[in-house]
């Protein structure tokens, strides 16, 4: 009876030990990781459309990775990717110059605490500003950070403006904008893509050092980072 009784629960029993196992190296390796305060600044060149004649491929690939954090202003105890107040914000002035000009238009400005990991364990940051188009917005995509013997970022990044009064988005067969919430890219668009003019695309690497200011140049857009290290207590 004994033998037939552990043989039901065994099953159930190596489900449960392998589930605690995963959430325990899980929180090693999230405990083990440096924390970082990051802060990050993106703007829109306006009119950079129209001074260019630069022609941008509409066969880009959309897609947010499988692993994705949202920023939030989450409950207390909760830090990380926890939106911190403007107070804490060292790109002000950059802010303030960016806004005062009419040549840009600042479309995400945030800054959050975080872990640093390798780029194994690494998760993206979902990234979204700028002005409503339907269910999306202008300013779209992610941001992954990860460390080895430096700190390492890469941008996933997207821009879409509408279409013109004598433009056809549908004509240009623009790719559909993916949802971040759903685990299919694919499966919710915006309400009328036809509507969307062109999209740009920022995909870059870049190796960075903490407590140095990282600007990454693009013809229609630009992004300053700041990653400062948080001292353990």
């Amino acid at each position: 009876m004994k033998n037939s009784l552990f043989a039901c629960l065994r099953p159930r029993l190596l489900t449960l030990g392998l589930s605690v196992l995963l959430c325990s190296l899980a929180a090693n390796t999230y405990a083990a990781s440096r924390w970082y305060k990051v802060e990050v600044l993106v703007f829109k060149r306006l009119g950079a459309a129209e001074a260019t004649d630069e022609v941008w491929r509409n066969d880009v690939t959309l897609q947010y990775p499988q692993k994705r954090r949202w920023l939030h202003s989450g409950a207390e105890g909760k830090t990380a990717y926890k939106v911190l107040p403007k107070s804490t914000h060292r790109l002000g002035g950059h802010n303030y110059t960016l806004r005062k000009s009419e040549d840009y238009k600042v479309l995400f400005h945030q800054a959050w605490q975080q872990p640093v990991t390798s780029k194994k364990h690494a998760a993206s940051i979902i990234i979204s500003g700028g002005e409503r188009l339907g269910e999306h917005k202008e300013l779209e995509g992610s941001i992954t950070l990860s460390v080895s013997r430096y700190l390492h970022l890469q941008t996933n990044l997207w821009l879409s403006s509408l279409a013109g009064a004598n433009q056809s988005g549908a004509e240009e067969s623009w790719p559909l904008l993916p949802n971040p919430a759903s685990e299919d890219r694919f499966d919710q668009a915006l309400t009328n893509n036809a509507d969307i003019g062109r999209i740009v695309t920022l995909k870059q690497k870049r190796r960075m050092r903490s407590k140095e200011l990282h600007y990454i140049d693009h013809p229609e857009m630009g992004l300053l980072i700041l990653i400062t290290p948080i001292k353990s207590s």
